[in-house]
């Protein structure tokens, strides 16, 4: 059990993460099935990673319509298995902001505690973070911004355990929609 409470802390150390490539990273994850850390590796998902039944999102839709010149769909996956999923966009300068669309655990992953698998969307978060701030050329005075299309009852959580903070609602839509 000490490991889940660790999990409402902070990333840990990031610097002593392996990289593999560009592309994908190896991040410790607390499996509950066995009360041990294991390696989770964050990557690309493929086409064939979107499942097409039990999830909220409707996969495979979603993959139709990602622009996978801006952005992606990740996985991450331990034991092998995958445990989530996560669409996002990048927007670099002048922009410099990044949009997450869609991000799911697995659904045998959706019990409040004890998780099987954590921490899983803190690290799908970091992942598109850290990517964009590749890509990110920003002045001294401006910080790169996290847009987040969420239900309201998913607040907390952002909150609480990916320890996002809630600025205010706010629309990119063009025009009158904006």
């Amino acid at each position: 059990m000490d490991g889940i409470q660790s999990l409402l802390g902070p990333f840990p150390n990031l610097a002593s993460q392996k990289m593999i490539n560009c592309e994908c990273f190896e991040v410790p994850v607390y499996l509950q099935s066995n009360d041990s850390w294991d390696i989770a590796r964050l990557e690309p998902a493929l086409h064939n990673d979107m499942p097409s039944r039990g999830w909220s999102c409707h996969w495979p839709t979603i993959w139709e319509n990602t622009d996978f010149e801006q952005g992606g769909i990740i996985k991450l996956t331990a034991s092998g298995q995958i445990w989530g999923l996560m669409r996002f966009e990048i927007f670099p300068s002048p922009s410099n902001f990044i949009e997450i669309f869609n991000l799911e655990t697995t659904p045998a992953n959706r019990q409040p505690n004890p998780k099987l698998v954590a921490p899983v969307g803190k690290w799908l978060v970091w992942y598109a973070v850290n990517k964009a701030l590749e890509f990110f050329q920003q002045a001294d005075d401006e910080s790169p911004i996290v847009v987040l299309e969420s239900v309201e009852a998913a607040f907390d959580y952002y909150r609480d355990i990916i320890q996002m903070h809630y600025e205010k609602p706010v629309s990119i839509a063009p025009g009158e929609d904006g």
